[in-house]
C-alpha cells in the first residue's frame, strides 16, 4: 500500500500459539477507472490476511467505511475463533467495540 491514511498495531494470540504483531492499514480512497460511481479503498491486515481486495463503494466515503468495517469483521472473526487481541504494548484487551460505528454498534 503506497499511501495509508490510518494505521495501528496490536497483538493477536491464537490459543496455544505465540503472540503475533498485527498491523492494520487503511489506504486513501481512489476513483476506480473512469466510472465516477465506483471508488476503491485499499486495506491490509498483516499477517492475518494476505492480498485483501480493496473495499469498493459508490463514493469515497462509502469505500472508506466498507474498508474499516471489513477490518473490524475480520478481527471479530479472529476473536470468535478463540483469538485474543491486545494493545501493542500488551496492556489490556483491544476494544473492537470502540472502533465500530453506524449499524455495527447496534449488534
Amino acid at each position: 500500500m503506497n499511501e495509508f491514511i490510518a494505521k495501528t498495531e496490536l497483538i493477536g494470540q491464537r490459543p496455544g500459539k505465540q503472540p503475533i504483531s498485527i498491523v492494520i492499514e487503511i489506504g486513501k480512497p481512489y476513483l476506480r477507472g473512469n466510472d465516477p460511481e465506483e471508488w476503491g479503498c485499499p486495506v491490509s491486515l498483516t499477517p492475518l490476511c494476505k492480498n485483501l481486495r480493496d473495499a469498493v463503494g459508490g463514493d469515497a466515503f462509502q469505500a472508506l467505511c466498507l474498508g474499516a468495517a471489513l477490518i473490524i469483521n475480520l478481527l471479530e472473526d479472529f476473536k470468535e475463533k478463540g483469538g485474543a487481541l491486545r494493545f501493542k504494548d500488551g496492556d489490556g484487551e483491544f476494544p473492537l467495540d470502540a472502533y465500530a460505528f453506524g449499524s455495527a454498534t447496534k449488534r
